[in-house]
């Protein structure tokens, strides 16, 4: 007799942020939604950390979160670097399947969910937030913790965080819109003005580019408070420093953030802090 159990397997893609949000998405959505989660993480270019190197297990019911050995790659997305061989055994041992072809349709996942809900075992692929009226990300550092490790690390930057920090978010490399709409100049301009407005304030600069870091230290001394190690997202050291920012960026009065990024957004929601994207 075929199980009526009903389960997700699920490959969440992108960097640090959109894989946040993708993955307490599934729980959520999972959650309400009575199926029983796999979660499996690929390191790849833009993610170049495992799971439980940034993070313990959340021991969430019928939620199984695994890094990806060699064998576990049947399991990624079909694509050219693959030659698209992990489709042969998903198209047959999966119901349903939603590809990124899908996940960039105009096609929302809950209604894609709803015209296969008949259906016992689905294959998904994301990269941001797709459900949350249940699980909300603010919950996040207690549902998802930190590993003891990088919780330490993190304990010894939080003293510099106090009351009259501006958090700053600087997206740069791979991102052209956060590079085009939200140069340095408007950051610059932004705080010389809540320098001028409140003299004690300082700011608590989080980027992937070195050099702007910098720029901003010429500029403004020690009004400037940032982490020394490159932030870089093929490398596990990168995506721990990465983490690290986002949470001491999340621990600040108020958030600048960049066009377009997730990273930017995901820190104001962490804490619920106030954001304004600077944009030309």
């Amino acid at each position: 007799m075929k199980s009526t159990e009903k389960n997700l397997t699920f490959i969440p893609i992108g960097g640090l942020a959109n894989r946040i949000y993708a993955i307490t998405s599934a729980i959520g959505f999972c959650k309400d939604n009575n199926l029983k989660l796999k979660i499996i993480w690929f390191k790849d270019w833009g993610m170049g950390a495992n799971f439980y190197d940034l993070f313990d297990d959340p021991h969430f019911p019928n939620v199984e979160i695994i890094d990806a050995k060699w064998y576990h790659y049947i399991y990624d997305r079909p694509r050219k670097r693959n030659l698209w061989l992990p489709w042969i055994y998903q198209h047959f041992a999966f119901d349903c399947h939603f590809y990124e072809k899908t996940l960039y349709s105009d096609i929302s996942f809950e209604q894609w969910f709803s015209d296969h809900q008949n259906n016992h075992s689905f294959y998904v692929v994301h990269c941001s937030k797709f459900y949350s009226p249940h699980l909300s990300v603010h919950k996040l550092p207690i549902t998802i913790p930190v590993t003891a490790s990088v919780q330490r690390r993190l304990d010894k930057h939080l003293n510099l965080i106090h009351g009259n920090t501006t958090g700053i978010h600087i997206r740069r490399t791979d991102l052209v819109k956060s590079i085009n709409e939200s140069p340095l100049c408007l950051f610059i301009e932004k705080l010389k003005a809540e320098i001028k407005n409140e003299p004690a304030t300082r700011f608590y600069v989080a980027s992937d580019s070195v050099e702007e870091k910098k720029e901003l230290i010429n500029l403004l001394g020690d009004k400037i408070i940032t982490q020394e190690q490159p932030v870089r997202r093929d490398t596990k050291e990168g995506i721990i420093e990465a983490l690290i920012e986002l949470y001491l960026l999340a621990s600040t009065k108020k958030i600048y953030g960049s066009s377009g990024s997730s990273y930017s957004m995901l820190a104001s929601e962490l804490k619920g802090k106030p954001i304004e994207i600077l944009t030309k």
